[in-house]
């Protein structure tokens, strides 16, 4: 045999060959074939002499006393992985298990396993060696199948990744393959921290990085510092019904093997539900870890004396910094010789540096399926996409037009679209502002910014709304009320906790449509709804203030909001009802969208401007009514139709149809379809 002749396996041969003999000794019942039983002891025996057991050519091919000094195991735990990891490596061995276990597809059971190994049953150290809670287990070393058999009968298997690579096969396991995640070093002085902090012997570094923060940057850039290579993972990949515990320790388990330090982005998932586990398989990892979170280090995540993990927040990126990162990803698509322009086309996509590369590998796909270049909207529309696979199912609708809306579409006056592109603007350079100082972010408060839409219905909020997030290259996660507000006390809270934390961790725009529904004036209290109803609002005040994201509230009432929200505005935008020139310029906008226009029957926009006193989306609706009317009879979109859509539109309203439009107003009424045969 080659390198797999270790003494580790030699030992199981020769602890074997021992306890075949004394059960062939011992056995009354003769039935089982004793001829075949005496062959396989010659078989271990001519394979596994006991005399070449402690001569071995090179021991530094031993890998399983490399394994062994990687996770401090003792003889007693050496031998007991020996044995759970020999049926991988020699089918007679597992043939033996079979002959001793009475028929375990080769695997031993715990009670053989504490014989070869000179423990007795009732030891307590049987426990302590092959226990829920010994080091066996705790590193995935060994698993002990969960059954209904008493304990000394349960199955014991070896890892299928511990026998590859005793193997010498160093891949990776598909569980830790499928979370692997590219990681960007960026130098800070917190990677330095960590580092110096590793380098001390702190095992675990927890960095706290929020939405479009460095934290994986500062994690490899520390491993840098120490010489060590990273092994990146995200739990967030792991695949449906695998736990984060037991994705972690698969993980934590191929870098010990491999030898690198340990990174897990996502590690939220692991301390922060208590159905999924805690973080002990981070914590008492053989190697270095460094763990990615959005929360700080809480101390109910404590086990017992352990001490508590060394930790730093990351920073958050600058505009350069991460224009370096987008050419680095996308060489093709800028001048490497200047950052103004990275920083100026891509500033406004506030991704985190992995999301970087996943964004690029997207954009390059779709300008391939598009057999387009690689633009600034392709890379645009990649994070787009990324971002609506991300927020899927997460308690918020994102909401997203088939086309890009842009200011274009926007007929609003002057000082309105001002404060728009203000808005857009603080977006974009946000991270700027950030940098310098902490004038944006004092006392406690989060980065985020708020803006207020009011305005009668129709005045275009909504789709204001969805122009800052086009404008921006993010989704917008609109809020649906009826998956929020709960008849029972204090899930409300829960709800909206559980949104915005979705829309911190996440690159969108959080957009609250009628938001006086949630965001009302609070009032004396009568009874206990009036509490209830208190204790929300007071809630959403101290959690918008802490709020990192891009938040917009939708309001046709604003007298009905609480006055405590326009301290909490950085923007309080009003869309009035348009006038005379505002109407024109939205009769000419929806008409252009409408398809071709009957020239013998022209649309006078000038007197549907001046008569119809109408909302932007009243007047949309109008010229959709008179589209649909129109094409259902087979013509060309003129004025008898808008009349008609309009005088229908009135009515719908409530309103009395002005004189102007009193005349010629009878519907438009499509001839039968054909039957269908």
């Amino acid at each position: 045999m080659s390198d797999l002749e270790v003494r580790g396996l030699t030992w199981v041969a020769a602890a074997l060959v021992g306890s075949l003999e004394a059960r062939s000794a011992r056995r009354v019942d003769r039935a089982a074939d004793p001829v075949a039983a005496t062959s396989l002891i010659d078989v271990l025996v001519a394979d596994y002499r006991l005399d070449d057991a402690g001569d071995i050519n090179d021991p530094t091919l031993d890998r399983m006393e490399v394994l062994a000094g990687v996770y401090g195991l003792d003889d007693l735990d050496t031998a007991l992985l020996a044995a759970t990891s020999a049926p991988h490596l020699d089918a007679t061995i597992a043939a033996a298990f079979d002959l001793l276990t009475g028929g375990t597809d080769g695997w031993p059971t715990v009670a053989v396993l504490l014989e070869l190994v000179g423990i007795g049953t009732a030891d307590a150290a049987a426990g302590v060696r092959l226990g829920p809670g010994s080091i066996l287990q705790r590193y995935g070393l060994i698993e002990v199948a969960v059954s209904e058999r008493p304990l000394l009968r349960r199955i014991v298997r070896g890892p299928d990744r511990i026998a590859a690579h005793l193997r010498g096969d160093n891949r990776l396991s598909p569980l830790t393959a499928l979370m692997l995640l590219a990681a960007h070093p960026v130098p800070s002085p917190e990677a330095e921290l960590a580092a110096r902090s590793l380098a001390a012997g702190s095992g675990l570094v927890w960095v706290r990085a929020p939405l479009g923060h460095a934290g994986t940057s500062v994690a490899v850039t520390a491993l840098a510092h120490l010489n060590l290579a990273p092994l990146c993972i995200d739990l967030t990949r792991r695949p449906p019904g695998t736990s984060a515990i037991d994705a972690t320790v698969a993980a934590v388990l191929d870098a010990s093997l491999i030898g690198r330090g340990l990174i897990v982005a996502g590690a939220d998932e692991l301390a922060g539900n208590r159905d999924i586990g805690r973080p002990e398989a981070l914590m008492s990892a053989p190697g270095p870890v460094l763990a990615i979170g959005t929360a700080p280090w809480r101390r109910d995540w404590m086990l017992g004396e352990q001490p508590w993990p060394f930790t730093v927040d990351a920073p958050a990126l600058t505009p350069s910094q991460r224009a370096r990162i987008w050419q680095a990803e996308l060489p093709e698509l800028h001048d490497p010789s200047s950052l103004d322009g990275v920083q100026a086309e891509l500033s406004t996509l506030r991704l985190a540096p992995e999301d970087v590369a996943l964004t690029a590998a997207q954009a390059r796909l779709m300008a391939a399926a598009g057999d387009v270049p690689v633009t600034t909207e392709v890379v645009r529309e990649a994070a787009r996409a990324l971002g609506a696979a991300n927020n899927a199912g997460r308690g918020a609708v994102t909401r997203r037009s088939a086309v890009a809306s842009t200011f274009a579409d926007l007929s609003l006056n002057p000082g309105t679209a001002a404060e728009l592109h203000r808005l857009v603007g603080w977006a974009r350079h946000r991270d700027e502002v950030t940098s310098q100082g902490d004038v944006h972010g004092k006392a406690g408060k989060g980065i985020g910014i708020a803006a207020l839409f009011t305005g009668s219905p129709g005045t275009g909020k909504t789709l204001a709304a969805h122009v800052v997030a086009d404008e921006l290259g993010l989704e917008l996660f609109q809020v649906d009320l009826s998956g929020v507000v709960d008849k029972y006390i204090g899930e409300t809270e829960k709800n909206l906790e559980k949104i915005f934390h979705d829309a911190e961790t996440r690159n969108v725009v959080l957009f609250f449509d009628e938001a006086d529904a949630l965001f009302g004036s609070r009032s004396s209290v009568k009874d206990s709804r009036d509490r209830y109803a208190n204790q929300e609002v007071s809630y959403l005040l101290q959690r918008m203030e802490h709020y990192d994201g891009i938040t917009i509230l939708a309001t046709n009432l604003r007298g009905n909001l609480d006055a405590a929200f326009s301290r909490r505005m950085q923007f309080l935008i009003h869309f009035p009802d348009p006038d005379e020139a505002t109407r024109a310029r939205l009769w000419e906008q929806h008409l252009r969208q409408a398809g071709a226009l009957d020239t013998d029957n022209p649309v006078d926009i000038a007197n549907l401007a001046k008569w119809a006193d109408l909302a932007g989306g009243d007047i949309r609706n109008i010229v959709l009514g008179a589209a649909y009317d129109a094409i259902s009879v087979g013509e060309p979109v003129g004025m008898r139709h808008v009349r008609a859509a309009t005088a229908r539109e009135f009515q719908k309203l409530s309103r009395r149809l002005p004189p102007a439009f009193a005349a010629d107003t009878q519907p438009v009424i499509p001839s039968p379809s054909p039957a269908t045969p």
